[in-house]
């Protein structure tokens, strides 16, 4: 699809940079916005010790830290010749797939905690991404700096003026998108305000499980493949060699493979090993994609059968968009059910990093499809007639006001499966009844999202506890509302009565929330604070 792009109508310069942080590879696409002129998006293609890595325009995600936990080598530079010895005779530690981390941590990706590397001692995952980030943003300054005419003018009147993209796995939502944003400001690439929160957006990439995955199968098959080998202690080196070469020119299960890892010497019939060769069944390969193209599948499939969207293409981009094995099964899963599966020739490694950009322009990311109902918890007025209410009627709140309530009620806000654009925004009417003003100085609720099988969801969360969780709690200061003491109807003193809107924003990838009240008949607004939960 062609996209014909305006001038850029702002008024001063500014630059848009977009980083897509990959599990193993990363890659920084940038566009610079010049009042009057139609954006171009440009990849950063240079990078320190660049010509270790082949694919030009990403490089590994990698850093090194010594043991007083300062950073000496990342992406490229980590792979180069002596490196890795001179990590182990000065024990430096590798940090990679550190991205994993970051995941939401519940069962769809339970299984694999135990397989990913851990991090480095006394890191956490938000401080080793600043870091890559960091040295990412650094990058990207030389690189601007050197190839265009007059960089250095060109940058220092856009140092300043920056907005930042960054691509995440689709799934990802307020937790782990509080965590990259913490790791933005901790790279010193926004200050810690609402202004510099507010120039980090983010773009939804695709699934989750990637080519990583595949390596982490073939590292468990190989690792209790040589567990009496001796060369068990070659592991790491054996799925290196895999993922340079089996793992990208697999395309046929039938067919033997092999993974060269040594020299001719190397030998070990037991296992398999002849000539620095490790022999495998093409079905034991095929079994290490599985997970990956079936979750895949099971993500398209989702998709058609919410059906918000006619879809007729499924186009891979990124590097596992380039694997044979998976563009075939694709083709033979998808294609029975209508879908043409397409991968551009040209491209594709900087793809996700480029479509940031792009989308942060153009705003094609017009609506999203809520995959879950999202709403809050609030008592309900109680209904003398209504057969739920009457069931819970021992568990009636009695207010200040007199007012009669049922706690826990489930009031939805969006739907499962509602389409939502950037100009759309949901609003719940809350009210609460206080003894002191000084109690609404911080005023917080939680908003909730229903995953469970109940369609249309539950009116009470004790219909299904364990399908309800928390996503974030919104904070509001209501102090400043104007208020007027009321009597108490069961008993002496005066109470007061607060009612306010809450507004919700899923603003492209990402969920935002203001407060709206009334004053004198004339709408008020202000930015609320949203607090998201780990989903541990």
């Amino acid at each position: 699809m062609s996209i014909e792009r305006i001038p850029y109508r702002g008024l001063r310069r500014k630059l848009v940079l977009a980083f897509d942080v990959g599990t193993t590879f990363s890659g920084v696409s940038y566009c610079v916005l010049d009042p009057g002129s139609v954006p171009e998006i440009k990849g950063v293609t240079r990078f320190p010790a660049h010509e270790q890595v082949s694919g030009a325009s990403k490089i590994p995600t990698v850093i090194y830290y010594d043991k007083y936990g300062k950073v000496q080598a990342v992406g490229a530079e980590a792979l180069q010749e002596g490196v890795f010895e001179q990590a182990e005779e000065n024990d430096w530690t590798k940090a990679e797939w550190f991205k994993l981390h970051i995941r939401p941590k519940d069962g769809s990706t339970a299984d694999i905690t135990s397989k990913i590397p851990p991090l480095p001692v006394g890191k956490t995952v938000v401080q080793v991404v600043a870091d890559y980030l960091k040295y990412l943003f650094d990058c990207a300054a030389s690189y601007i700096k050197d190839t265009h005419a007059n960089g250095q003018d060109l940058w220092l009147s856009v140092q300043n003026d920056i907005d930042f993209v960054l691509s995440h796995p689709n799934g990802w939502e307020g937790f782990q998108q509080t965590q990259i944003r913490q790791a933005v400001v901790s790279a010193g690439l926004v200050p810690d305000t609402t202004a510099g929160h507010g120039r980090v957006s983010f773009i939804s990439e695709g699934h989750f499980y990637g080519s990583i995955f595949v390596s982490i199968h073939a590292r468990l098959f190989l690792q209790d493949l040589l567990k009496d080998s001796d060369y068990s202690e070659d592991l790491d080196h054996i799925v290196r060699c895999f993922d340079k070469t089996t793992k990208i020119r697999f395309s046929d299960d039938k067919q033997t493979q092999y993974i060269k890892f040594g020299s001719t010497r190397d030998k070990d019939e037991e296992v398999g090993i002849r000539f620095g060769q490790l022999k495998l069944n093409g079905s034991d390969v095929a079994g290490f994609f599985s997970p990956s193209i079936k979750s895949v599948i099971s993500t398209v499939e989702e998709m058609l059968r919410m059906g918000t969207h006619h879809i007729t293409h499924v186009v891979l981009v990124g590097g596992f968009g380039a694997s044979d094995w998976l563009f075939k099964q694709l083709q033979t899963e998808l294609g029975s059910q209508g879908l043409k599966v397409v991968r551009p020739e040209l491209y594709v490694n900087k793809a996700v990093s480029d479509g940031a950009v792009a989308f942060h322009l153009s705003s094609m990311v017009q609506a999203r499809i809520a995959k879950h109902s999202y709403g809050t918890l609030q008592n309900v007025e109680y209904d003398p007639v209504d057969p739920e209410h009457i069931a819970r009627f021992s568990k009636l709140l009695v207010r200040a006001s007199g007012r009669k309530l049922v706690p826990c009620g489930f009031a939805a806000m969006l739907a499962k499966g509602t389409r939502v654009s950037d100009d759309n925004e949901v609003r719940i009417n809350l009210w609460r009844e206080v003894d002191s003003k000084d109690q609404l100085a911080s005023v917080a609720f939680d908003v909730h999202c229903y995953t469970g099988d109940i369609d249309p969801c539950p009116k009470f969360y004790d219909m299904d506890p364990n399908g309800f969780k928390k996503l974030c709690s919104i904070e509001v200061d209501l102090s400043h509302l104007p208020l007027e003491p009321e009597e108490r109807k069961n008993g002496p003193g005066v109470f007061y009565t607060v009612k306010y809107w809450v507004v919700l924003k899923f603003n492209s990838a990402e969920l935002k929330a203001q407060m709206q009240w009334y004053e004198n008949g004339i709408e008020r607004r202000s930015p609320a604070r949203l607090v998201f939960y780990q989903d541990s």
